[in-house]
C-alpha cells in the first residue's frame, strides 16, 4: 500500500473523506495534505500524534490493521499500549535514519571516486 493510499484511508476514517477537516485535525494546511497526496509522502510524526488509536506499524509500512485493537491490547499489555507502539515507531525511525546516513556516506564516496 502506497503512502498516498494510506493518507486517503486516514482521511476517510478520521474525517469522512474531508481533506480540509483532516488537515485541521492534524494542525496542517489543506495544501499540505494535497502535497502529501501528490508526492506520495507524509509527515508520520504529525499524523501519528494526532490520529487516535492509529497503528504505528501500519502508518510506516501499510501492513496489518490501520487501528490498534485497544481492548485486546489493554488486556495483554496494560496501560502502556501507546508507549510500546510509540517505542516501535521510534525504533523504526532510528533504523531508517541510520540507513539514510549509510546511503549518504556511500553517495559521498562514489562522488569522490568520480572526480
Amino acid at each position: 500500500m502506497t503512502k498516498k493510499d494510506r493518507i486517503l484511508r486516514l482521511i476517510d476514517h478520521y474525517s469522512g473523506g474531508n481533506k480540509s477537516e483532516f488537515a485541521r485535525m492534524l494542525g496542517v494546511s489543506p495544501q499540505a495534505i494535497n502535497t502529501w497526496i501528490s508526492r506520495n509522502t507524509f509527515d508520520a510524526d504529525v499524523i501519528y500524534a494526532n490520529c487516535e488509536n492509529l497503528s504505528g506499524d501500519w502508518l510506516l509500512t501499510g501492513e496489518g490493521e490501520m487501528l490498534r485493537n485497544i481492548g485486546r491490547e489493554k488486556e495483554t499489555t496494560g496501560d502502556n499500549d501507546r508507549k510500546s507502539d510509540t517505542s516501535v515507531f521510534l525504533d523504526r525511525i532510528a533504523m531508517q535514519a541510520e540507513e539514510i546516513g549509510r546511503l549518504k556516506a556511500r553517495i559521498a564516496e562514489l562522488e569522490r571516486r568520480g572526480n
